[in-house]
C-alpha cells in the first residue's frame, strides 16, 4: 500500500487533553484540530489508557475547580455582607459532561483497546529500561500508550503523537524521537 493511502491519526497524550488551552478539545485549538481531521478523513487515536486517565484526571480537576470557587465565594460573601445564589456542578455532573463531550467527538475517535499483548510488551519495555522508561523511571502507562501507537501503525495509520513527555525523546530533545521508538 502506498504511503499516501495511509489514514491520518493523531494521538494526544493525557496532559495535552487536560491543559487549560485545550481542555477536552473544547477550545479553538481543539476545534481546529477536529476540523483538520474532518477535512482529511483523519482520526483521533484514543488508547484506552489515555481515555481512562483523561476521565479520571478531568473529573479530579473539575472537582478541584469547584472547591476553589466555593472557597473564594465565601470570601466574597464576607466582603459583600450578603450571599448571592450560585450553582456549581457536582462530581457526577462533571463526569456526565466529560462523557457527553466524548460522545460529541465520537465520529473522529479511533479507540485502541488495552490488550494483553500491549501489557506484555509494555512490561518488557519497563524491564529493559528502554524509552519511554529510564533508569529509576518506570513508565508502564507510557509504554502501554506506545504499544497502542504501534498497533495503529500496523493498521496502516499515519500516526502523529502529541506529547510533552520527555521520556519519548532522545536526550529529552522534543525534536528527536528516542531511537528505540523509531523502529
Amino acid at each position: 500500500m502506498e504511503e499516501n493511502s495511509k489514514k491520518l491519526c493523531v494521538v494526544i497524550d493525557t496532559n495535552t487533553w487536560r491543559q487549560d488551552s485545550n481542555i477536552l478539545l473544547k477550545t479553538p485549538l481543539g476545534g481546529a484540530l477536529l476540523y483538520c481531521l474532518k477535512q482529511n478523513n483523519g482520526y483521533l487515536g484514543l488508547p484506552e489508557v489515555i481515555e481512562n486517565e483523561v476521565l479520571k484526571h478531568t473529573i479530579k480537576d473539575g472537582c478541584k475547580a469547584v472547591e476553589q470557587i466555593n472557597s473564594n465565594f465565601k470570601k466574597i460573601e464576607i466582603i459583600m455582607g450578603k450571599r448571592s445564589n450560585y450553582q456549581v456542578p457536582d462530581e457526577s455532573q462533571i463526569k456526565d459532561a466529560i462523557e457527553s463531550r466524548m460522545k460529541e467527538i465520537e465520529p473522529w475517535i479511533k479507540r485502541v483497546p488495552f490488550t494483553f499483548e500491549h501489557a506484555k510488551s509494555a512490561l518488557q519495555r519497563v524491564d529493559e529500561g528502554t524509552p519511554p522508561n529510564g533508569e529509576k523511571n518506570q513508565q508502564f502507562k507510557d509504554s502501554a500508550i506506545w504499544e497502542a501507537i504501534l498497533s495503529l501503525l500496523k493498521e496502516n495509520y499515519e500516526v502523529h503523537f502529541i506529547t510533552k513527555d520527555e521520556g519519548f525523546f532522545e536526550d529529552k530533545n522534543c525534536n528527536r524521537l528516542a531511537k528505540n521508538l523509531c523502529q
